[in-house]
């Protein structure tokens, strides 16, 4: 019986190629762009998710109140040393001071890391999930080491090995490469492309001012402080502890201006206030858009195929005569609406499919969506 229907209903679809074709591609492109947005929006929801600990990392912001209040993602790096070492409540705790510009000499050719440097220690690999390809994050503890992301690697060496590989930087600092970092994930906003030891900034950068490791206001936006909590751990407790810390090391007349928070890693893609890249509002608008595409497609589906029936009523007459039940002529047309959807998703698959590179390399230039990342939130 199912055989059946399926090749009346592809005979009528041949039939009625004109109105068939108008079908599946008002349904299809209704579907395009549904799938398009949902994409966009579920790439945007998996921003960092990936990490194991995810639930339990936060980041150490502050707001400064003055005239008007300023909020600022930076946190300084006495800051972390006394999270890590001084409260017994914080399980991890690591820092990566991004954003670092300087130029790279490799033989006789010259690279600028146009900010894409940063210094971090074994402890910042340990807390997220990174996929190193070669190497290990501990031997990051030891000075004048320095890892890259696969592609920073492949652009400096080409095809070969840069492990054990000396850079220069700023022509006269010799690191060498003891790590490859995968970097083919695009659902993180906690992205480097050269790493080196933290405890080479001081080689590195030797008029830094010594007061950058010991002074607690020393607050600067590119240091990325993160801490994880032990399960069932509250974040307000802690936020209460920095608090107090912030009073011992800053006194009291200087922290009255100062409060200190823990934005929840799952939160930084989205709060502008700290460098977040995108609203959830936007998301939300974007959702109620798509639905609102696929509800006037499938109205005007329906609309349609109302109008052809019309035109049927010869073939229904025909089908009652010959003893065809109100059931049989349901599911003949239900087939057909079945058939037109199918046809109607392939075509909106091949779009997207063909359309998202393109989207990618016009639109979505600083953040391209992989079809590969969508919904990995293990």
């Amino acid at each position: 019986m199912t055989q059946s229907y399926l090749k009346i209903a592809w005979r009528s679809i041949v039939k009625n190629r004109f109105y068939s074709l108008l079908h599946i591609l008002g349904l299809g492109l209704g579907i395009a762009c549904c799938l398009f947005i949902y994409l966009f929006a579920d790439f945007h929801l998996s921003f960092d998710r990936y990490h194991k600990k995810a639930e339990r990392i936060y980041r150490v912001v502050h707001e400064l109140h003055l005239d008007a209040t300023s909020y600022d993602k930076g946190a300084s790096y006495a800051m972390y040393k006394a999270l890590k070492n001084e409260s017994t409540q914080v399980e991890d705790a690591a820092i990566l001071i991004s954003d670092q510009d300087f130029t790279i000499r490799i033989d006789n050719q010259l690279y600028q890391s146009n900010k894409k440097g940063a210094f971090t220690s074994s402890e910042w690999f340990h807390l997220f999930d990174y996929h190193w390809l070669q190497g290990s994050p501990n031997q990051l503890d030891e000075p004048n080491t320095v890892a890259l992301t696969r592609s920073l690697a492949k652009k400096y060496f080409g095809d070969k090995d840069p492990m054990g590989e000396t850079l220069l930087i700023e022509s006269k600092y010799p690191v060498k490469v003891i790590g490859i970092i995968d970097d083919t994930r695009t659902n993180t906003d906690l992205k480097s492309d050269i790493y080196l030891s933290i405890s080479s900034l001081k080689i590195i950068q030797p008029d830094i001012w010594d007061g950058y490791f010991t002074n607690w206001a020393y607050l600067n936006s590119t240091n990325n402080v993160f801490i994880s909590l032990e399960s069932q751990k509250d974040p307000f407790a802690i936020e209460q502890v920095m608090k107090r810390m912030a009073e011992d090391h800053m006194g009291a007349d200087v922290s009255d201006y100062y409060t200190f928070k823990l934005l929840p890693l799952q939160d930084i893609h989205f709060d502008t206030r700290y460098g977040g890249t995108m609203q959830k509002s936007l998301l939300i608008i974007l959702a109620i858009i798509g639905f609102g595409i696929m509800l006037v497609a499938a109205i005007n589906y329906v609309n349609m195929v109302t109008a052809q029936q019309s035109s049927r009523s010869i073939e229904v007459g025909t089908r009652k005569v010959l003893g065809g039940s109100h059931l049989q002529l349901f599911s003949q047309f239900m087939t057909e609406s079945v058939l037109i959807s199918l046809f109607a998703s392939l075509f909106a698959l091949l779009l997207v499919g063909l359309l998202l590179p393109l989207a990618n390399h016009s639109i979505l230039v600083n953040e391209p969506i992989q079809i590969g990342s969508f919904s990995n939130y293990f």
